[in-house]
Formats: structure tokens, sequence, C-alpha cells
């Protein structure tokens, strides 16, 4: 029988020479001193942790855009505090729950409706929890130590965070509340305690509220167990990598049989789900449903599944090439640092590689597939890192390469540079929204009523310059609204928006009453290119964007189907043969042209008022200061003596991607009327 080795009397000192004692791991036998005194591994770890939060709190000030995703959260906060009765069923409520204190502020501070600052501040104040709550979790398994705090360095702070941190992310919480939820197991296989068991439940039940995907961490967590309770024990399953013993924690007559572990995590699971479950029929109810509440979730799932059905959009390799935006170290260790953590680490670290493998699998399998999704199991690289890199850094010349990757990845010319991201928050897109610019004219300003609006776009789209980084991800850095978002933000009741999708509906057959308010976009969307690398979004073929107000211009009767413009001027109604020599009723007048384009109007859709006739006429712009009502071959001699009107939209805001000033919101948009 070999004797197990003996431990050496420091090795529970970390290399800052602080006493740790860890629930389930200690530092390797010889954890090497690298020539570091303790002051430069707390000054490195004081900077390490405090400059990612002191960014995010400024960041939270700066950045008033935000993402469609975010959106949808921010306009169910106002639900969630009653100031709005609108529900957007793709967002799980508990992010709109985490909210509502940055949703009071919102109000009490008086901020504009677009201005996402109050919120940002806030999820600056949760990401930052996340990150003090990482670090005190690896410290927990591993110890305070220059490889843990180089697997931290490596995959947590990584570009990919500081990419969304900024934001309302319902991506990077995630990842601590599964480090959390290895942790609890892993304890409770040690020794039962009720408290663990309850923690477990809690973090269960708030990662599905947060995204049904994260359901799957209960399963992937109880199959992880399963398979490295039924396969042979763990080569030092009591004795830590290293090959240090450490049978600290773990309490033999204390300690659940693992059928009895298994169990309980299984009756955890549906303990957890009943309260997700019901978290999330509580969250969509409205006074007077008829639905029974239990089944409103099932509700929501049956939409979901009617909106993100399968596509083909996301590329199936996105997340293997821009592996390196998740950190270079990362990218080259994870893989031996899974195989290593496998072979010489524990049970924890073997459930935590099983857990990693079934996520990655998982979110490779669903249709959608944006990079951000991984952020979840960063926390959990970092764990599974840990055990190589004190293999490694044992050699100095390793923990220098080391460092040298972690600083390459802050090299602003490099295509995932750190400091390039976090110096993007200053640019002016982020600081002054587009669509805040854009929708100025539907801010409502305490009028008895409002006119109706129209919403004939499909998204709309935002941009900043330079496009994304990210090859492949199809909404990195394209910033949508959705008519939802409109109805929410601009205090609209359903009733008052009238929506009409540009690829269903021409403009000739869209309807609009007096008065009326439209947003215009042409079919498309600002989305990145499916591109093995980078390129600038892409929309079919130019995607222009404005907002117009309906208006009349009258046309008072002159006798024989002649009528008086507003300037004085007189224009006929005629009947020419149009393009394909059928006779069709015809407007000839430079005068209608440019008082039209006095008015920034909107020439593609024009509507001619008969005065008593209840439809009015299509009006078409056919060429220089020519206009056709179409499928008219005559006029009618009745209408000659009748007042006419000619209604269109005139542009107050307008944007169009590309072009040279792309994304500029133009006040007097002259451009557009052609």
């Amino acid at each position: 029988m070999s004797k197990r080795k003996k431990r050496p009397s420091n090795a529970s000192a970390d290399a800052g020479g602080k006493d740790v004692t860890p629930a389930v791991a200690s530092p390797p036998a010889a954890e090497p001193s690298l020539g570091r005194p303790s002051r430069a591994f707390r000054t490195t770890e004081l900077i390490v942790l405090a400059l990612p939060i002191v960014w995010m709190i400024v960041a939270g000030f700066l950045v008033e855009t935000e993402y469609y995703d975010g959106w949808d959260t921010i306009c169910n906060a106002r639900r969630f505090t009653g100031r709005s009765q609108m529900m957007i069923y793709n967002r799980n409520p508990m992010m709109m729950a985490l909210l509502a204190p940055a949703e009071f502020a919102h109000k009490a501070g008086g901020f504009h409706t677009m201005d996402a600052r109050p919120y940002h501040v806030e999820m600056a104040m949760l990401h930052a929890a996340y990150l003090l709550l990482t670090w005190l979790g690896l410290v927990r398994l591993f110890g305070r130590s220059w490889p843990t705090l180089l697997a931290y360095i490596a995959a947590v702070p990584c570009f990919m965070f500081f990419e969304y941190a900024p934001f309302v992310s319902h991506d990077i919480l995630s990842g601590v509340l599964l480090l959390g939820m290895v942790i609890a197991a892993d304890a409770l296989r040690r020794k039962w305690c009720w408290g663990w068991w309850t923690l477990l439940i809690v973090l269960g039940a708030f990662a599905p509220l947060i995204k049904h995907i994260y359901a799957t961490f209960w399963v992937f967590l109880v199959i992880a167990h399963i398979i490295v309770t039924l396969l042979p024990a763990a080569p030092d399953e009591h004795v830590e990598h290293g090959g240090v013993a450490d049978d600290r924690g773990f309490d033999a007559n204390a300690a659940p049989s693992r059928f009895r572990l298994i169990g309980m995590l299984i009756l955890g699971a549906f303990i957890s789900g009943a309260i997700t479950w019901l978290g999330m029929a509580v969250a969509f109810t409205f006074p007077g449903d008829k639905e029974p509440l239990l089944t409103l979730p099932l509700k929501q799932l049956e939409f979901l599944f009617s909106v993100h059905g399968n596509t083909g959009m996301f590329p199936w390799w996105v997340y293997l090439r821009n592996a390196p935006a998740y950190g270079l170290l990362t990218t080259l260790l994870i893989v031996p640092g899974i195989v290593i953590a496998w072979r010489r680490g524990g049970y924890a670290l073997r459930v935590a590689a099983i857990i990693w493998v079934l996520t990655v699998a998982i979110m490779q399998y669903i249709a959608y597939r944006e990079v951000r999704y991984l952020l979840c199991l960063t926390p959990l690289s970092a764990m599974l890192l840990v055990p190589i890199l004190r293999t490694l850094v044992v050699d100095r010349r390793w923990f220098n390469a080391a460092v040298a990757l972690l600083v390459v990845g802050l090299v602003p010319g490099y295509p995932y540079s750190i400091l390039a991201n976090m110096l993007r928050v200053t640019e002016p897109f982020y600081q002054h929204s587009e669509a805040r610019d854009l929708l100025q004219p539907l801010e409502h300003h305490g009028e008895t009523q409002r006119p109706p609006l129209l919403w004939y776009m499909r998204l709309f789209s935002s941009s900043p310059p330079g496009g994304s980084p990210l090859a492949g991800d199809r909404y990195n850095r394209n910033f949508h609204l959705a008519h939802m978002h409109i109805l929410t933000l601009y205090g609209y009741q359903p009733s008052q928006l009238k929506m009409f999708e540009p690829a269903k509906v021409e403009p000739d057959l869209i309807p609009w009453p007096p008065g009326a308010q439209m947003i215009y976009g042409t079919d498309g969307w600002l989305v990145n290119p499916v591109s093995l690398w980078p390129e600038m979004p892409e929309t079919r073929p130019t995607l222009v964007q404005f907002v117009g107000r309906d208006f009349a211009l009258p046309l008072a009767p002159a006798g024989d189907a002649h009528y008086t413009l507003p300037n004085g001027s007189t224009l006929a109604i005629t009947v020419a043969p149009d393009a394909d020599g059928k006779p069709v009723v015809t407007i000839v007048s430079a005068a209608l042209t440019q008082l039209l384009t006095g008015r920034n109007t909107y020439m593609g859709m024009l509507r001619l008022h008969i005065d008593g006739v209840p439809n009015p006429l299509v009006l078409h712009a056919v060429g220089p200061d020519r206009y056709t009502v179409p499928g008219m071959s005559v006029w009618p001699a009745g209408a000659s003596a009748r007042a006419l009107a000619i209604h269109a939209f005139g542009l107050e805001r307008a944007m169009s991607y590309p072009s040279p000033d792309a994304g500029a919101v133009i006040a007097s948009p002259d451009e557009f009327v052609k």
C-alpha cells in the first residue's frame, strides 16, 4: 500500500503569506514564490478586483444606449414598478425585479425615457458583486495564490465581460450562480448541511428566472454527480491537486452516502423548478386574467417556441472562431486544463468539467448562437484553469509566458483588446442615444390626446462606427428597438399603435387617419454578416429610418379639373399615358413638388382625399413634378367641384445606413424626400 505524502508545514500559506484553509483544495506541495513578495500579490489582487469595478461605475454614468434585450428588461421593470401595464414575454422576471431600484431612481431623477444610465449604474453594482463573489468562490476552492489569481484574470475579466458589462446583461450574473451551485453541492458531499442545500435550491431557482436555458444548470449538476459517482473514484478524492492530503472539511460520519446525495440533489432540483415555475406564473399575471395561474409559464414557453424557431442565420462555428474573445490564455489552456482537472483533480473538479462540457454542447446545439452566451461559463473556466496553472507556474518561464499572454489581451491593436473595449464607452455613440434623437417627435408632454402611431418597419437599428470585432456574431454591437419598446417607453396604449411589416404590406395599402405619426423603415435591420472575418453590419440594400407626421395640403377647386394650391399656384388634373401606354389620371406641377419638398415629405406615401369620399386615392410620384393615380383612367366629372387634399408624411427625424454620416440623425432630412 502506498503511503500518503505528508503535507509540508507551510502548505496552507498562500503566496501572500496569509494562512488560508480552502474547503476543497489546498495549494500544491511546492507553491512557488516566483520571487514575488506578499505585497506584490496583494497589490495585484487589489488592482485586478478594483479596476473593473471602478470602470463599470464610470461606464454606468456614461453609457446611455442599450441593447434590445436590455430594453425588454427595462420595459418589464416599469411594469413591475407600476409605471406601465405592458409585459414583454420574451424575458423572465428575475432581471426586472433586480432592476426595480434603478427604475425608482430613473423616475425620481426625472431621466429621459430613453436614458438607460440609472439601470447601467445598478448593473455595475451587480456585476461588481459578481466579480467579488467569483473571486471568493475560487479562493474557497483553491486558496489565495498566484495560480488562482492568474486563472481568475485569464477567464473572468475577459474581453467578452467588458463587451457586455456596461449594459443590462442576462449572461454574466448566471456564471456566479453556477459556480455557487458547484461549491454548495460539493460542500454537501463533504458534510450534510441544510443551509448548503437551501442555498443550492435558491441558486438553482434564480438561474432560470434569468433565462430559460439556465434550467440546464440543475440538470447538468445532477448528471455530473451521477457520472462521477458511477465512475471509479477520483485518484485523489480526499487528496487534491499536487498530491497534498486534504481531509479538512470531509466528515466521514456526517457526509451523506452518494446515493442519498444524488437523491437530495434531484429533490432540490424539483423544489427549485417549482419555485421557478411559481415565480414566473406570478410575474406574468395581470389583473382580471382568466388563465389559470400555473399555466401562464407554459403559455410563455409556447410563445417563445413560436417566435424563436430554428434558424440558419447563426453560423455553427461562431463560438470556436471567437474563442480568443474569452482570453488567449483561457483559449490555449481550457482543454488541457479540463483533462488535467479530470485526471488529477478531485470530485468537485470532475463535476465542474462535466458541467462545462455539457453547457458548451447545449449552447452549440440551440439554433440561436451569440458569443455572449458562453459568459455563464467563465467562473467555471477559471476553476478548471487552476490545476494546470499550478503545474505550469512552478517554472518561472511558464509563469512569464502566462503573464505575457494576459498582457497581449490588453494591447489596443489586438482584435480582442480589453483596453480598447474599455475605452469605447467614451465614444459619442454610446453616450448619446441615436434612438432618442430619432424618436424625439414622439415625446409626450401632457397632451390630453395623442395622435395614433403607425409602425412600418421590422426593428429600429443603429450601430457604432467600426462595426463588431466578433466574426459571425449577428447582433453584437447592433442596437435595436421594437414596437413594444416604443409603447412602454413613450406611454402609448396598444390601441394607439398600428403595425405594418414592410415585407408583407406595400406602402400603397397602408391607411392612416389625419394627424397620425409614423415610424418608417425599409425592410430589414442591421445585422453582422456571416463571415469568418469581422465586417461592417449589412442591410438590404440601404436602411432608411425616419419619424414623420401626417399633414394635409389643401387644393381648392378652380373649375374644369383645375385646383388652386395654398401658395396661389394652379394645377390641372389630366389623363395621360403611363409608362406602359395606358391612360392614367395624372398631375404635372412643379409648384406641388416645391410645396411637398418644402415640408420634407416622404414621397413614397402620398394620398389624395376627395371631399365627401370615404376612401382616399393612392398618389404616386413617378417622375420630376409628375404624379399619377394608379388604376384610375378617368377623373370623375363630379370631383372637379369638390375640394381635394393631399395627405403625406413630413419627415421630422431621419437616418440611414450606409451613408457617409451613417447613423447621424438629421432634423431636416432633405435628402430623404426624393
